[in-house]
């Protein structure tokens, strides 16, 4: 990645400019996929004199909903990914390669791992979440980060057989199974399990669906364990709340996630698990130069799912209100006094899960969920149109990997 650029003094006068560089300073802090949206946006708001840095630890961002297709051999990993680097070089957005550890909101900078001090005059926080119970999941293969699957793709294929237990059986793990089935199920010597601590799988989707996943993964020789608490994950086995343990080779932990621990250090508003507060307008409460977006969240007044959707819904929107809070330091105006639109949510989250055959699966709420080849083509023709968007072409499937026959 490009060498970390130097920061210089947050801007003090009345027109919110900063002394050295004699521009507003927006600072994008997290390549998620709601600054995506941003990053590509910026273009347009350095032509007019802004200063846009982006500070993260990664160069890439992997594509969620892409991942399940990318462990079961559909996709190759770089047509699921996105270059930051790229797209910043492409409008102008100076990057510091690193993480955010602390923001000073007194002295409006942003603090990272390494030391250094970042000044903004506005900040947009999409840094993602972490596992729910992160000391539990021990050596076990996390579902994100994403680059963490490249080690369950590597044992896919190199293993001539083994144990794989799955801990969760919502969404990401059930998609991750399917599609992992279809890939190393095929061949002699693997066997799976999947644990899940409620009474059914899918418990945010309709009752129909979950029963359909259960039967759909049992037929393909997966011990579905339906109230099974997992205690931790150790080398060589699973160490469950009843005090029993199950032998297993690897081990991927797909459960729930949790806030990150800046926001609380920093003395911002926090819920339950740690999550930034933000209001429906994706501003923190009491802190109009801070917005946030995506799974490190929880918006006001809403009970959103984690998941790549909203993340993306919340970019497209936090676009629009940056832009307009720009304008309003443009004006001499302080952010409190820009008036922005409420971020309107999905009335339910749409999700299109792939199977690893020739089948998906649309879930609408608790309520709706359908099955059929148009869910599958659908979510290959939306996948592949928005990662294309920011990779400059759009995204081939790639041939080498026939569909399974059963």
């Amino acid at each position: 990645m490009a060498a970390p650029t130097r920061a210089c003094q947050p801007g003090r006068n009345a027109a919110e400019r900063d002394p050295v560089a004699g521009r507003p300073h927006l600072l994008l802090v997290g390549g998620g996929h709601a600054n995506v949206a941003l990053l590509r946006a910026a273009a347009r708001w350095v032509r007019r004199g802004v200063r846009v840095t982006l500070l993260t630890p990664d160069r890439f961002l992997w594509y969620s909903g892409m991942a399940p297709e990318f462990v079961g051999g559909r996709y190759r990993e770089e047509e699921t990914r996105i270059d930051l680097l790229r797209l910043c070089l492409r409008g102008g957005v100076a990057v510091v390669p690193g993480r955010a550890a602390r923001v000073d909101v007194t002295a409006r900078e942003v603090v990272t791992a390494g030391g250094e001090r970042l000044p903004y005059n506005l900040a947009v926080f999409d840094i993602g979440g972490l596992p729910a119970d992160e000391e539990a999941a021990g050596n076990a293969v996390r579902v994100r980060p994403f680059p963490g699957l490249r080690r369950l793709v590597n044992w896919l294929d190199t293993a001539p057989g083994g144990r794989l237990t799955v801990v969760g059986g919502g969404a990401a793990g059930v998609e991750l199974l399917l599609n992992i089935t279809a890939r190393g199920g095929r061949r002699p010597g693997f066997t799976f399990t999947l644990l899940e601590p409620g009474p059914r799988l899918l418990a945010a989707f309709a009752p129909g669906l979950g029963r359909h996943a259960g039967a759909r993964l049992r037929a393909r020789g997966v011990d579905v364990r339906l109230h099974t608490c997992v205690a931790r994950a150790l080398p060589g086995r699973v160490e469950l709340e009843d005090g029993t343990s199950l032998p297993g080779d690897l081990t991927l932990w797909a459960t729930g996630t949790r806030g990150q621990p800046l926001f609380r250090a920093s003395g911002l508003p926090v819920g339950e698990g740690d999550f930034l507060r933000v209001t429906r307008t994706l501003q923190v409460p009491g802190y109009p130069r801070l917005s946030g977006a995506g799974d490190a969240v929880q918006v006001e007044g809403t009970h959103l799912d984690r998941s790549g959707v909203n993340a993306v819904k919340q970019g497209l929107h936090l676009r629009g209100s940056v832009d307009r809070l720009l304008r309003g330091l443009d004006q001499d105006r302080p952010p409190e006094t820009v008036r922005l639109r409420r971020f309107r949510p999905y009335p339910a989250s749409p999700y299109l899960l792939s199977t690893g055959e020739p089948e998906g699966w649309l879930a609408l709420g608790p309520f709706l969920w359908g099955r059929g080849r148009v869910w599958l083509g659908l979510k290959h023709r939306v996948d592949r149109l928005w990662v294309g968007r920011y990779r400059g072409g759009a995204v081939c499937l790639a041939p080498r990997v026939p569909w399974p026959r059963d």
